[in-house]
């Protein structure tokens, strides 16, 4: 039966944009730094695609590894977006498990 390896790989760091500001904010110089390692570190593996969320920074973090994985094709996937184990505003609709995880985490982590 055939298999498949999956890497999955969290993005560099990104700039943290003041308050109120875009949210979608791109990668600070150290995440492009930690791309650039990781993209080293991972550049003898075989791949046969790279797949990021729409964020900014996971494409700019996945073009960055390209880089170092040449033919590798990269696509962005609606499916990878981040999702959140329960809404912040105290909506009654938690994902189960999640609950006892959440009264330990602000209002911002939660959601």
């Amino acid at each position: 039966m055939p298999s498949t390896l999956l890497y999955l790989v969290r993005h560099g760091a990104h700039q943290h944009p003041p308050a109120g500001d875009d949210r979608d904010s791109g990668l600070s110089p150290l995440g492009e730094q930690q791309a650039r390692l990781l993209g080293a570190r991972l550049a003898d593996v075989p791949f046969d695609v790279i797949r990021h969320s729409p964020l900014r920074r996971t494409a700019q973090t996945a073009q960055i590894l390209s880089g170092y994985l040449p033919g590798v094709p990269v696509t962005a996937s609606e499916l990878l977006r981040d999702r959140t184990a329960g809404p912040a505003d105290g909506q009654a609709d938690l994902v189960p498990e999640r609950v006892p995880v959440l009264p330990g985490q602000g209002p911002r982590r939660r959601a």
